[in-house]
């Protein structure tokens, strides 16, 4: 994959530092909803230092160091659809600072046919809205939920995702005003690490807590806004590279914005009028200038009448012009901007709790907006998020209503939808957000139920059949060999949705994965360790278990569980590893000194050069399936050290025994066999293992000189 760059923007302070450029590249652009992309902002002068900040939109999506001219930014957290990246260089003692030229990423959503039934996680009392992040820094999509009961003390609850469509068990975090109704991500203090911010209605003010990166946070420090704020959201309104905060308040009809600081301290706020009654702020480019603007939502007149929407166009230098207010239905709650009809324009949708209905107003691009269009949707809506929610490229919304469960409305792609029916959560929804709990590449749904303490995520149910195995065959001969310990290939259709190796996120200490983007595979019942997953193949390693004979082989992803593959599985599985050219007929093999790779001359093409084999010298040779090691190795686990068999298994080269000086475990199913090649003529010599009486597959040769 190739990075998309952009032309670089000058920034330029005459005659006092140095111009700066930035240019930025997405290692994968198209990429999969839910897909870790690495965004990498290249500075220039290479001696540069400082910090780059990386957007996304409105979004700020975080801070990184300049090391070597370079920042790198890794999320799973790009939305649906085409956003702006862009990243900030903030410049140092001796340059200035930069911007780089937009780069529009395309995200993806693949197809989806509804939602699993919901799954309820509980949280703390009354929770009033969430939040999407990765607050433990693991690459995995994790949720805060702010939890409090009007004039109580309340709380943030931390689930932290494992990735596989499930949560673990909340975790509250405790210092907080008095009814925290909104919750809001950003990195305040430039460190890379999740920080939150909070607004508690009861006590009229703030909360900001900066993270520990490891998913726990730091005290509080209470910030002073509006009386009974009821919605918080960040954005850079001044374009420094620092996250900034707008605060509706609900009785002052005002926002109030606070310039941050850079070190997770914020300027005192400065408030621009809005409708009645704020309780909800979403930032965007409504007139395509480069500089973020606020729409309000307006609840409007306790005793009723209709509700607005206050669209306050940013200045970019943290200010707002005067706002302009539309009409909605009855009391909206929420606000959310988003493309709703593919013109690269930003356009608005609006929960109206009082009407049972969602507005919908698209952007004309120069932040003015036409009449709304309203759609019917269930009681008491409360809350609104944009997504693709059947992968056919069309933005869908998805609505939480108090006393209705979510409904989702599919998109014509016009700016036009339709009803797609109505999903049961909890108690009371009363706010919705949108990711990809577990990699599948489709959109789920995480819903705050005021009323039961709970949050519940429904997964999307993915379009593809039901997954079936066809064949199961050792991974490095590709024939019949199944054993503990041993890489295996699992052949078949609809087997997974994306494609892709395990990566460093998908581990939980020095545990192997059980599960890759929704996909889990068992042997005889027991889970096995996942390496890699594609529609048509995946590769586990099998998991420890002393059975032999016929087992049953199954997988599992969101669409159901695979047919059940009987596999003749085996006390030992021996099996060299093979160059992939020719067919695999040469193991892989490599000079036990130089580390040179062995093979006919050319074999690799460019990639690699090799080179024969030569009598008397020692060789690395690679292996699978040779059994339990001395002492044996904790099923699951990186191998940390590596151990040796017990008794060293028998190594015959074109048809002569060759010298074994070692053979043991390296790596998670990984054997290594040192073996001194033996006196034997020139030309394709047949290499062979045999361990407990059981010998390798015939047909994988050594070239030797």
């Amino acid at each position: 994959m190739t990075l998309q760059s952009a032309v670089p923007i000058l920034l330029i302070l005459p005659g006092l530092l140095n111009a700066a450029t930035v240019t930025l590249g997405s290692s994968a652009n198209p990429s999969v909803f839910g897909q870790a992309v690495t965004l990498t902002a290249t500075v220039a002068p290479v001696a540069a230092t400082g910090s780059v900040t990386f957007y996304a939109g409105p979004t700020v999506m975080g801070s990184r160091p300049v090391s070597n001219g370079q920042a790198t930014l890794t999320t799973s957290l790009l939305p649906f659809g085409t956003s702006s990246l862009q990243a900030y260089y903030s410049g140092d003692a001796s340059n200035a600072a930069a911007k780089s030229a937009a780069v529009a990423q395309t995200v993806t959503t693949l197809p989806s046919n509804g939602f699993l039934p919901a799954v309820n996680y509980g949280v703390g009392a009354y929770p009033q809205a969430a939040a999407m992040c990765d607050c433990n820094g693991d690459g995995r999509p994790d949720l805060v939920v702010a939890d409090g009961n009007f004039g109580a003390a309340g709380a943030v609850s931390v689930l932290l995702g494992n990735a596989d469509g499930t949560f673990q068990a909340a975790v509250n975090v405790l210092d907080f005003g008095l009814g925290p109704s909104s919750v809001a991500v950003g990195d305040f203090n430039g460190d890379g690490k999740t920080d939150l911010a909070v607004v508690n209605v009861s006590s009229h003010n703030a909360s900001v807590l900066l993270g520990n990166g490891d998913g726990t946070f730091q005290s509080s420090m209470i910030l002073n806004v509006g009386a009974n704020p009821r919605a918080v959201a960040v954005g850079d309104f001044n374009g420094d590279g620092k996250a900034d905060l707008a605060v509706g308040n609900s009785f002052d009809n005002n926002v109030s914005v606070l310039l941050g600081k850079g070190d997770g301290t914020f300027q005192a706020a400065v408030n621009y009028g809005a409708g009645t009654a704020p309780q909800s702020v979403a930032p965007g480019d409504f007139n395509g200038d480069g500089k973020i603007d606020l729409a309000v939502a307006n609840y409007g007149p306790p005793q009723g009448g209709g509700g607005s929407v206050s669209v306050l166009l940013g200045n970019g230098d943290g200010t707002f012009q005067s706002a302009v207010n539309y009409t909605a239905g009855f009391a909206p709650f929420e606000v959310t901007a988003g493309d709703l009809n593919g013109d690269g324009k930003a356009d608005l949708a609006i929960a109206n709790s009082g009407s049972n209905n969602l507005s919908v107003l698209l952007g004309n691009g120069d932040g003015t907006f036409k009449a709304a269009v309203n759609y019917t949707v269930a009681g008491s809506p409360r809350s609104v998020a944009v997504g693709d929610f059947n992968g056919d490229g069309k933005a869908d919304l998805a609505v939480a209503s108090y006393s209705g469960g979510v409904t989702v409305l599919s998109g014509n792609g016009d700016g036009t939808f339709q009803s797609a029916g109505n999903n049961a959560a909890g108690s009371a929804p009363l706010a919705v957000a949108v990711g990809d709990f577990n990699r599948d590449g489709a959109a789920d749904l995480a819903v705050v139920n005021y009323l039961d303490g709970s949050v519940s995520v429904l997964l999307a149910k993915t379009a593809t059949a039901n997954p079936t195995i066809s064949a199961v065959v050792n991974a490095a001969s590709s024939q019949d060999g199944l054993a503990s310990g041993t890489w295996i290939a699992l052949y078949g259709s609809n087997l997974a949705s994306t494609t892709r190796p395990w990566a460093q996120s998908d581990f939980v200490g020095n545990n192997l994965p059980t599960s890759l983007d929704g996909v889990t595979v068992t042997i005889n019942g027991k889970p096995a360790y996942m390496y890699y997953v594609s529609p048509t193949q995946v590769n586990v390693l099998a998991p420890n278990d002393a059975a032999t004979g016929a087992v049953t082989v199954q997988l599992k992803n969101a669409a159901g569980a695979s047919n059940a593959f009987s596999a003749n599985k085996r006390a030992v599985a021996p099996a060299f590893f093979a160059y992939s050219q020719q067919s695999g007929k040469y193991a892989i093999a490599q000079d036990g000194s130089s580390f040179a790779l062995l093979g006919p001359a050319g074999l690799l093409g460019a990639a690699a050069a090799t080179r024969p084999a030569a009598v008397g010298e020692v060789i690395t040779l690679y292996a699978t399936g040779l059994g339990d090691t001395s002492p044996s190795y904790p099923d699951g686990q990186i191998i940390q050290m590596p151990a040796p068999l017990p008794v060293l298994p028998q190594v015959t080269i074109g048809g002569v025994t060759a010298q074994v000086q070692f053979a043991g475990i390296i790596g998670p199913g990984l054997y290594q066999l040192n073996v001194v090649v033996p006196a034997i003529p020139p030309g394709d010599a047949a290499v062979a293992a045999i361990v407990n009486g059981a010998a390798s597959p015939a047909g994988i040769f050594l070239f030797i000189q």
